[in-house]
């Protein structure tokens, strides 16, 4: 859970600093952003994207390309949202955003699988990610805000997944050079 607070609080220096800064949440209104972040994103795309999309992916072509190929598909998943205009995604860059998510998708992903395939990770680090976007402090419309997370997560997420490669390519190695 360090690396989502560790981003958004990058996402939130950069931003506010570049002049979008916007107030926090009341402490009142805590409880049901709290409630409202785990129904949607930690709950529901965590079950179907990571624990049934990818586990199920990753089979077909293993982790590490099951978790780009999913962080895509999910990014896609999201492209309705920007349309409807009841969601905060209608009021935000569509070229800011979607990078954000699919990075955002990659690193989840890595987690699922470096985490033993627990969903419960991944519910964490998207929980935790959530809740400090809505908690505010920056213009959630700001593209510099989505940006700068597209920026931190890439930085993360593609070496972070590479390692998945790498433990693929040693469990192949030891496969074959074992005697049976």
């Amino acid at each position: 859970m360090t690396v989502p607070v560790v981003a958004v609080a990058i996402g939130l220096v950069v931003t506010r600093a570049a002049g979008d800064a916007a107030p926090f949440i009341p402490s009142s209104a805590l409880a049901t952003t709290v409630l409202i972040q785990v129904v949607t994103g930690a709950l529901g795309e965590e079950l179907g994207w990571r624990g049934y999309v990818l586990s199920r992916l990753e089979p077909l072509v293993g982790s590490f390309a099951a978790v780009w190929i999913m962080g895509v598909l999910w990014s896609s998943w999201h492209i309705g949202a920007f349309f409807n205009p009841s969601l905060p995604h209608y009021h935000i860059s569509m070229v800011a955003m979607l990078p954000f998510i699919a990075l955002f998708g990659v690193f989840l992903g890595t987690i699922f699988f470096r985490a033993g395939n627990s969903v419960l990770a991944t519910m964490a680090a998207h929980l935790a990610f959530n809740i400090l976007i809505a908690i505010g402090g920056a213009v959630i419309t700001s593209s510099i805000l989505w940006a700068t997370l597209s920026l931190v997560f890439a930085l993360i997420a593609v070496p972070f997944s590479l390692s998945l490669r790498r433990v693929a390519m040693a469990l192949t190695s030891v496969a074959t050079a074992s005697p049976t």
